[in-house]
């Protein structure tokens, strides 16, 4: 009777067990497909995230996300151009922009500014200047803004030579490599093989006219 008592135990065992098994690898693929994705996006924080979630991968399963990892890899190294690279080409162009107009307000102001302060009256009615001292205030303030306008010229040179060397489309190449990477070095789920078991050799047995009995063996 309590054998039979018993068996409900069990089925409800093996289904919790199923569900839990199910539930797992439903897990797995939904974080599989997730890591398919963020590859190629080139984030490498959600990558790291998944792969700690996911714990050891199946082998065919790693082979594929590495698979993805170098396309994406070639990708971005085919993309090292000005015209495949907007972000580049738009610092270059922008960084251009503001270090030509920087320098042409520093260069400026610094003539007039010495044209000012060495004493000329050519600007005194443009700007309503009525002694020389009038004239030294005024070059001194054009003096602060050649200096900072020269400051917004060396950033904005700064940024063109970024955008022309392609920082930002090599800097997807090292995001890209680093993520290949972490792919290669994620450990493999270790599958678990069927124990062999070992043929058992039996002694020969001696029999009443003292010959041996042939070995045995169980399978």
């Amino acid at each position: 009777m309590q054998k039979y008592l018993l068996i409900p135990l069990f089925l409800v065992g093996y289904a919790t067990a199923v569900e839990k098994t199910d539930r797992e690898k439903f897990l797995y693929d939904t974080d599989r497909k997730k890591l398919q994705h963020v590859i190629g996006k080139l984030d490498v924080k959600k990558v790291k995230k998944l792969l700690r979630r996911m714990g050891d991968l199946q082998r065919a399963d790693r082979t594929s996300l590495v698979n993805k990892a170098q396309a994406t890899l070639s990708k971005t190294r085919q993309n090292v151009s000005l015209l495949s690279s907007r972000w580049d080409l738009a610092k270059l162009i922008g960084g251009s922009t503001v270090a030509g107009v920087g320098s042409y307000v520093t260069l400026a102001s610094l003539f007039f500014g010495w044209r000012l302060r060495s004493g000329s009256s050519a600007f005194d009615s443009t700007f309503n200047l009525s002694d020389q001292d009038d004239r030294d205030m005024l070059g001194r303030r054009l003096y602060v803004g050649a200096g900072v306008s020269g400051v917004i010229a060396l950033v904005g040179g700064y940024y063109a030579l970024k955008g022309y060397y392609c920082d930002t489309a090599y800097g997807r190449v090292k995001i890209a490599r680093k993520i290949a990477t972490l792919i290669k070095e994620a450990r493999i789920e270790e599958v678990q093989e069927p124990e062999i078991r070992a043929l058992e050799v039996q002694k020969p047995e001696a029999s009443q006219d003292g010959s041996s009995t042939p070995l045995r063996t169980e399978s």
